[in-house]
């Protein structure tokens, strides 16, 4: 790290209080996430909205009384299928379109090009928007495969719970073990555990972006041992942004939950409209927060070792096209031995 940038680099190891501030710009990051947030869940509310009021003029469901039980609303989510095209399309348009505003707002959230800023009130720099789109399609590619990267791990944590429990119930059950503690207690247990390997992976995922934009990095793996490295320097920290969007999740889902169980008209359908973008309001602000927040965090001086990490592959193809080699020579020689 040099002298010039070892100047501006935070010297407190505060990241999140700092980091709730609103730097220069950034009304414009959080207000171009929330417009495409917002033009995104729209088409998906209003046709679950006019699926749903079909559904709600069939017997089995218009003699339901309110709140729906759950064997009835669980039902209900089985005829919603005509919809999942809809949700698997606006899912991988808002995927790419949140690794390249994550991309350009990290790059515009680099704390040393704020401090500076701060210091010489240099406002000749690029606009907020241009950097969100220039920047953001810079590394948009590296950063979709990070996505890639932690998507693979969480899909092979869920799989390899689900054999886990499937070897487990069949041993407590040869044990004798009561049926509370195979059909209750398990799934709990393995529940609380995929809970807690997704908040490591997710807040792996922001961190490993983070370090991909300030570095300019493109080995994936290699970026994400740095993140864990880092997760060694700050142990509660670095879990933050896991349990904030496992937080936000819950929150959102409990919000759709209240909607379809009250089925609000007039005013109250317009109360939980207001809610809902009030959870959109919140949402986008606690994004940028924990962007700024992973910045700053890398950017402090206990992780000034891990920024001279070189990018730098494993060698992992190297090492096997040289085994084939080896494989293919020793065959060959004792071949062509008498």
């Amino acid at each position: 790290m040099s002298e010039t940038s070892d100047r501006f680099a935070p010297r407190s190891d505060r990241f999140y209080r700092p980091a709730l501030a609103l730097a220069r710009g950034a009304l414009v990051l959080c207000g171009w996430r929330l417009l495409v947030r917002a033009l995104l869940t729209l088409p998906l509310l209003l046709s679950a909205l006019q699926v749903s009021g079909a559904l709600a003029r069939r017997p089995y469901f218009a003699d339901a009384k309110l709140p729906l039980p759950s064997v009835v609303l669980l039902h209900a989510f089985t005829k919603l299928a005509s919809l999942l095209p809809l949700v698997a399309g606006l899912a991988l348009l808002w995927l790419v379109i949140e690794q390249l505003l994550a991309g350009g707002a990290l790059s515009w959230l680099d704390p040393m090009r704020l401090s500076r800023e701060a210091v010489h009130h240099d406002t000749a720099q690029p606009s907020a928007s241009r950097t969100l789109a220039r920047d953001g399609l810079a590394h948009l590619f590296a950063l979709l495969r990070v996505s890639l990267f932690v998507a693979t791990l969480l899909f092979l944590t869920q799989r390899g719970l689900s054999l886990a429990r499937s070897s487990i119930a069949d041993s407590a059950e040869l044990a004798g073990a009561s049926g509370a503690t195979i059909m209750l207690t398990l799934p709990l247990l393995l529940t609380l555990a995929f809970l807690l390997v997704t908040v490591v992976l997710s807040s792996l995922a922001l961190h490993t972006r983070a370090i991909t934009v300030a570095d300019g990095r493109r080995r994936v793996r290699r970026t994400a041992l740095v993140a864990l490295r880092l997760w060694r320097r700050h142990p509660l920290r670095w879990l933050v942004p896991g349990l904030v969007r496992l937080l936000l999740l819950a929150a959102g889902a409990a919000l759709l939950f209240a909607w379809r169980q009250s089925a609000p008209r007039g005013a109250a359908l317009a109360g939980f409209a207001a809610a809902w973008l009030g959870y959109l309001v919140l949402e986008t602000y606690l994004w940028y927060w924990l962007l700024r927040a992973a910045r700053l965090l890398y950017a402090g001086r206990r992780a000034a070792a891990l920024r001279d990490v070189p990018d730098a592959p494993w060698g992992v193809l190297r090492l096997l096209r040289y085994l084939a080699f080896w494989r293919r020579r020793t065959t060959s020689d004792s071949t062509a031995t008498p």
